[in-house]
């Protein structure tokens, strides 16, 4: 694994495009990308094996929108339970890959805390946009919003979830003019755990990666999260992981940074030790980082939860 760049010395604008692209292949940063991503397929096909849910519905026209639907069990069999908070979970795969079939590693955990959990897919670039693809991620949310009490769920206690490019779409998410687009008010969305993703896509859209993103200027700049801060209404937890590189810790500390201007930090934690991959397993181990956020950003969606603690 290659030693991180410095963070304190890191000028985003002067990068040569060599180390630009460095930066962008998280595959560089990790101790074995491979390894942790067959890591997360055997974990998420035991855990659909082993709780029940429904799987591949659908949240709009396209072969692609579809979701799974994982739903806490009762303490008893038989038992009525009342509506539980739900966790929407944003697959990363720098925004060309991955699926909610091996990136479900989650469930046990969100289940386990009397949550629901809905991994969600969503078309892949090139073979739609950027806008796209955020616009689907958009429809999922407000889909399951709509329809979370057919599955026993609380639409008015969503947290979003996600890593990598799933944490910039659902962080893109939080920025959305929901009112205008669904007629929908954002209240409902109560919190959300970012990890190891970027925030403004100016870096971005100069790098290898925009031969399949095709970002201009303007395009960058409009899905760049931390250009529309004010929409963002509810607590973020912000992630990394220690071996993370350079430009994604300086992009979670000003994402972070941003957040605490407006009241909405829930925490800035780095997970000692892991890498981009790694990091993301912590949501499936009791004392994981993100497990942590998951359970903090369930008491945030709490009925009981004020707005003061919110």
């Amino acid at each position: 694994m290659t030693t991180s760049l410095d963070t304190t010395t890191l000028d985003t604008d002067a990068i040569d495009q060599a180390t630009l692209d460095r930066l962008l292949d998280q595959r560089v940063w990790a101790r074995d990308m491979d390894a942790a991503l067959a890591r997360y397929a055997r974990a998420s096909a035991a855990l659909r094996t082993r709780l029940p849910h429904r799987a591949d519905i659908a949240y709009g026209p396209d072969a692609a929108q579809r979701l799974d639907w994982y739903a806490p069990q009762p303490a008893s069999p038989g038992e009525a339970s009342e509506p539980a908070p739900i966790v929407v979970f944003v697959h990363g795969g720098a925004w060309r890959s991955g699926s909610k079939q091996t990136n479900s590693f989650a469930a046990e955990t969100v289940v386990q805390a009397g949550a629901h959990f809905v991994p969600i897919d969503f078309a892949p670039c090139p073979d739609v946009t950027l806008a796209a693809m955020a616009a689907q991620v958009r429809q999922a949310i407000a889909w399951v919003h709509r329809h979370a009490a057919d599955y026993g769920g609380d639409g008015r206690r969503l947290v979003l979830a996600g890593h990598s490019s799933g944490s910039h779409l659902l962080a893109l998410a939080l920025a959305a003019d929901w009112r205008a687009e669904f007629g929908l008010d954002p209240d409902f969305l109560r919190a959300a755990i970012c990890s190891s993703g970027f925030y403004d896509l100016e870096p971005v859209a100069r790098s290898a990666r925009n031969a399949y993103l095709r970002l201009d200027a303007s395009q960058a700049l409009a899905l760049s999260p931390i250009r529309h801060m004010d929409r963002i209404a509810c607590p973020v937890f912000v992630g990394t992981g220690e071996q993370d590189n350079a430009l994604m810790q300086l992009q979670a500390d000003a994402f972070a940074t941003a957040l605490a201007g407006r009241g909405l930090l829930m925490d800035r934690r780095t997970a000692p030790g892991l890498d981009h991959f790694e990091v993301a397993e912590s949501y499936a181990t009791s004392d994981g980082m993100l497990a942590r956020a998951v359970h903090a950003a369930l008491r945030l969606a709490s009925p009981n939860a004020t707005e003061a603690g919110r």
